[in-house]
């Protein structure tokens, strides 16, 4: 938000090894993290940071995706897809935010079928997604740091 690009890079490396032990965690019982993110372009500041902190977790553990928003057009019907997070089979968080696009809260789910059909619905999208390094190195590691407004 200030405009210190370094900084903002030195704070998401501090991070690393609370992801390492994080991802080792939830490795160790049996569990794994698969991410679509969904990108639109041209490349906000919001976004290059956010790349940044992803392909962190990534290089962690986390299994992350990119999909472009184009890519979504043959299942998004007028409106865009809500952002979800599942659960195993169980559980599905609809995530909700406000005016300002803070984080608001979420919807849980626990229909089966619905469930069911949104992890389908995932996994199609994240088979066909290109990996975040690729997307990275590609789109990413060659713009210059972020200008922002009233820094």
């Amino acid at each position: 938000v200030r405009g210190d690009w370094d900084t903002a890079l030195a704070l998401i490396a501090e991070q690393r090894s609370h992801y390492e032990r994080y991802f080792q965690k939830i490795a160790d019982h049996g569990f794994g993290l698969h991410r679509v993110r969904v990108v639109e372009e041209p490349v906000t500041p919001y976004l290059q940071w956010e790349l940044h902190l992803l392909r962190l977790k990534e290089q962690c553990g986390e299994d992350t995706r990119i999909a472009k928003e184009s890519d979504l057009s043959s299942i998004e019907t007028g409106e865009r897809l809500p952002e979800i997070a599942i659960i195993g089979s169980s559980v599905l968080y609809e995530i909700i935010y406000d005016d300002d696009g803070k984080l608001a809260g979420g919807i849980r789910y626990t229909d089966e079928e619905l469930i069911s059909e949104c992890r389908r619905i995932v996994r199609g999208i994240h088979g066909s997604g290109e990996q975040l390094e690729s997307f990275f190195k590609r789109r990413v590691i060659s713009l210059p740091p972020p200008a922002v407004e009233g820094a």
